[in-house]
Order: C-alpha cells, then structure tokens, then sequence
C-alpha cells in the first residue's frame, strides 16, 4: 500500500482509544499489514470509507509516525471534517493499536504579518518639504544680489530637507503598502478560521439530528474490533484493555481560539 504524507494537529484528537494484546512471541502486526486488512473488512462491511497508510507529520514539528487515515467517501458527508485515524506499535510481546477521531486542521492562508509603524508623518514630510523650497528660493535670491551666505545657508539646507521629504515619502508609501497586505492577509486568515470552525462546530457536535460523522465512528470502531480478532485473538493473543477517553466542546473550542490568536504574538 501506497504511503501519504500528511500533516495533523495533536491537539484536535476529539475522542480516542488504546487496546492492549499480549501476543505470543512470533506474532509481529505492522501498521501496512493492519491497513491491508482494515482496507479489506471496510469493503466486506460495505462502509463508504477510504482507507490508507500515511506518514503524519504531527504539528508541522518534524515528529513523524506511521499511522492508517480512514476518510468518510459516503453521501451525508459534505465535509471531510471529522477523520478517523489507526495506528499499531509493538513493546515487546505487547501491540497497541491506538484509534483516534480527530479533526482536520484548516488549511490555512500566509501568516499574517504584523503591522509595521515608520516613517515620517505625510503632512510633516510635506511641510518639510515646503520649507526646503522656500530655503532654495531664499538661497537663490540672495545670490542673484552677490550674497554668497544666502546661498550656503538657505539653498542647501533647503535641498537637503527636500531630499529628506522625498525619501520619508518613499519609505512612508512602503510602510503603507506592506500595512495594506498584512490586513489583507488577516482578513483572508479570519475568514478561514471562521469557515473551519463553523464546520468543526456543526460536524462534531451540532449533529443532533442526523450524526453522520458519529454513526461513521462507531462503525469504524467496530470494523478495527474484527480486525484485532481476525490478525491477534485467531493467533492466540489475547486482548488484555481498552481504555477510551473524549475531549468535550469547551476543550476544543479554547484550544482552537488559543491557536487561532498565536499568529499575531
């Protein structure tokens, strides 16, 4: 089986799942075997899933994990929102095969840059500008009459405050243009955020009256049970735990906005 490469947030895990096999010490499960089979028991149950074996890089850390990604493909699901994702690791005569229903994480635009301040204030760079030229037009008439002080004290220093002006202008036009791109930027951010959480609230917890993605879970759940069974318990290992644990609304929806805000620190 083909391997993806994939990048998932740890902290979006809604629900998940450990099973414990002491198996004897020729049986050796890794995660393509356990996919093949999932891939196989998916088909015999008839469920609209796609099964298959990735490299999930975790929070864009470099912290890389082969694990088994099992998307809803049916009708009712018009987000792909809610994943379910299977992984098997070995500690000696001990697997674990680890189920997780996480949320897929948005993809997201450029990070807003900040803002930046500089630059000389426009009305200021002008009136500085103004007064340049009114010290060259001093400078000028007073050496048209011979004054060669005139010349030295109000030309230059008029010429210099010009340059000045223009060069604050230029820099002030910069300042601007890159302020205009950063609220660009947070605009076309926020409105991603803001789509994604909308789908994350009404998949994962607004399903009240037709819990697609909840139905889907379960299933799943099931099918990786006969899985165990079918690659563990009929080679007389013997399924020793299980230990399930689920993240509420609250948790998720504080650690989505903590997440959201951390760009702009």
């Amino acid at each position: 089986m083909e391997k993806k490469t994939i990048t998932l947030w740890s902290w979006l895990t809604k629900r998940e799942a450990k099973n414990e096999i002491a198996c004897p010490p020729d049986l050796h499960v890794d995660n393509e075997q356990f996919a093949e089979a999932l891939a196989k028991q998916v088909e015999t149950n008839r469920l609209p899933a796609e099964v298959v074996l990735c490299e999930v890089d975790w929070d864009d850390t470099n912290t890389k994990q082969t694990r088994i990604l099992v998307r809803h493909t049916g009708e009712g699901a018009s987000t792909d929102i809610v994943q379910f994702l299977v992984g098997v690791d070995q500690m000696g005569n001990f697997t674990y095969v680890e189920e997780k229903l996480y949320l897929r994480p948005p993809e997201l635009p450029t990070t807003p840059r900040d803002q930046k301040s500089g630059g000389m204030d426009t009305a200021l760079a002008v009136a500085l500008g103004v007064g340049g030229l009114i010290g060259i037009m001093i400078g000028l008439a007073g050496a048209d009459d011979g004054t060669g002080a005139s010349l030295a004290c109000c030309a230059f220093p008029g010429a210099i405050a010009i340059g000045v002006a223009l060069w604050q202008g230029k820099e002030r036009s910069k300042v601007n243009q890159w302020n205009e791109e950063a609220r660009t930027e947070k605009g076309a951010w926020d409105r991603v955020w803001k789509s994604w959480n909308s789908e994350v609230l009404e998949a994962a917890y607004l399903a009240s009256t037709n819990d697609v993605f909840g139905r889907f879970a379960l299933a799943l759940s099931s099918t990786v049970k006969q899985v165990i069974k079918t690659l563990f318990e009929d080679h007389q290992a013997e399924l020793r735990s299980r230990t399930e644990q689920e993240k509420t609304q609250k948790e998720i929806e504080e650690e989505m906005e903590k997440r959201r805000n951390e760009a702009f620190k």
